[in-house]
C-alpha cells in the first residue's frame, strides 16, 4: 500500500472508532428522549435542528471544504509558512462565520415571530441557536485539522462533546427536567468539543489573534475573498442540506408538533446510519484534494473505489432497514411512535441513494 493509501486507512480507522463511539452515545440519547419527553418534544427538537442545519450551511458558506482543500494542498504543516497560512485561514473563517451567524440568528428570530410558532418551540429553537455559534467554530477547527490530517484530535473532541451532551441530558431527564434544560446542554457540549480542538490547533499553529483596527480590516477583506472562493462549495452542500432538512420545515407549517415528532424519530434513526459515508469522506477528502494536483490517475482510481465501496455497504443496510422499520421503532421508542415505522421504511430506500451523494 502506498503512502497516500496508508494515510487514508489510518485516518479512516481513527475516525471510524470515534464515530462508532459517538454513534452509540447518540443512539443512547435517542432512546431516552422520546420515552421521557414524548413525541411533541421530539418534534420541537427536530424542527429546531433542521432549521439550524439550513442556517448553519449558509453561515458555513462552503468554507469547510475550501479550508480543508487549501490547507491540504498548500499549507504544509512542517514549514513555518505553511503553519502561518493555516493559522491565517482559521482566523479569517472565524470572523466570516461570526458575522454571518449574527445575520442568521436575526433571520431565525424574525421567521419564528412572523409565522407565530408556539412560545416553547421558539424558545427551544433559540436556545439551540446559541450553541450554533460554538458549533461553527468547531466546524472551522475541524476543517483545519482535517486539512492537516490530524484526525485524532477531531475524534477526541467529538467524543468529549457527545459524551458530555449524552450524560448530562440523560441525567436531566431522569431528574424530571423538561425540554428547555435538555436543549441548553448542547451549549456545553459544543464548548467542550471546541476546547479540545483549540488545544490541538495551538500545538500545531501560531494562533495570534489581534483586535487592532488594521488587522481587523485586513481580516474583513480576506473574509470577502474567502467567501467568493468557497461559494462553489456552498451551492453543492446547500442543495444536499436543503434536500435533507427542508421537509421538516415544510411539515411544521402543516401539522402539529406530535406528528413532527413521529417523523423526526424516524429521521433521527436514519441519520445515525449515515456515519459510514461521513467517516469515509472525511478521511479520503484530503487525499483526493492532494491527488488532484499531483496524480490524476490515482485520483480516478481512488474515486472509483470509494463509490464502489459505499454502494456495496448501502444496499444491505438500506434494504435491511426497509424490512425491520416497523418493529424497530416500537421496540426502541414505544407504541406511541408506531406511526414512525412506515416513514423509516421509506428512509431505507433513501439511504441507498444518500450514500452515493455524501
Amino acid at each position: 500500500m502506498n503512502t497516500t493509501g496508508q494515510r487514508v486507512a489510518k485516518n479512516a480507522t481513527v475516525l471510524m472508532a470515534s464515530q462508532l463511539t459517538t454513534w452509540l452515545l447518540t443512539l443512547l440519547l435517542t432512546l431516552f428522549l422520546p420515552r421521557f419527553l414524548g413525541a411533541r418534544a421530539v418534534g420541537q427538537f427536530h424542527f429546531a435542528n433542521s432549521l439550524w442545519a439550513i442556517v448553519a450551511m449558509a453561515v458555513t458558506f462552503g468554507m469547510d471544504r475550501y479550508l480543508t482543500k487549501e490547507i491540504a494542498r498548500t499549507a504544509v504543516p512542517d514549514t513555518l509558512n505553511g503553519r502561518s497560512r493555516a493559522a491565517h485561514l482559521f482566523g479569517v473563517t472565524l470572523l466570516a462565520r461570526t458575522l454571518l451567524y449574527l445575520l442568521g440568528f436575526g433571520g431565525v428570530a424574525l421567521y419564528l415571530a412572523l409565522l407565530d410558532y408556539p412560545p416553547e418551540t421558539a424558545q427551544v429553537v433559540l436556545v439551540i441557536g446559541v450553541a450554533q455559534l460554538l458549533w461553527q467554530y468547531v466546524s472551522a477547527a475541524t476543517a483545519v485539522l482535517q486539512g492537516l490530517e490530524q484526525m485524532q484530535a477531531i475524534s477526541i473532541g467529538s467524543i468529549a462533546g457527545k459524551a458530555l451532551n449524552t450524560v448530562v441530558a440523560i441525567a436531566l431527564l431522569l431528574l424530571g427536567y423538561g425540554v428547555l434544560p435538555v436543549a441548553a446542554v448542547t451549549i456545553g457540549a459544543a464548548l467542550a468539543n471546541l476546547l479540545v480542538l483549540l488545544h490541538a490547533l495551538r500545538r500545531s499553529l501560531p494562533l495570534r489573534p489581534s483586535l487592532h483596527p488594521r488587522a481587523v480590516g485586513h481580516a474583513l477583506r480576506a473574509s470577502a475573498r474567502m467567501l467568493r472562493a468557497s461559494a462553489t462549495y456552498l451551492f453543492t452542500q446547500l442543495s444536499l442540506v436543503i434536500y435533507m432538512q427542508v421537509d421538516i420545515i415544510l411539515i411544521s407549517l402543516l401539522v402539529d408538533e406530535t406528528t413532527i415528532g413521529w417523523y423526526g424519530a424516524a429521521d433521527q434513526l436514519f441519520g445515525t446510519l449515515l456515519f459510514i459515508p461521513t467517516v469515509f469522506m472525511t478521511a479520503v477528502f484530503p487525499a483526493l484534494s492532494r491527488l488532484y494536483t499531483t496524480d490524476t490517475g490515482s485520483l480516478q482510481r481512488l474515486t472509483s473505489k470509494s463509490f464502489d465501496l459505499l454502494l456495496l455497504l448501502s444496499v444491505p443496510i438500506g434494504l435491511g432497514l426497509l424490512v425491520v422499520a416497523g418493529p424497530a421503532v416500537v421496540l426502541l421508542f414505544g407504541a406511541e411512535f408506531a406511526p414512525s415505522g412506515p416513514v423509516l421504511a421509506v428512509f431505507g430506500i433513501v439511504l441507498i441513494l444518500t450514500y452515493q451523494n455524501m
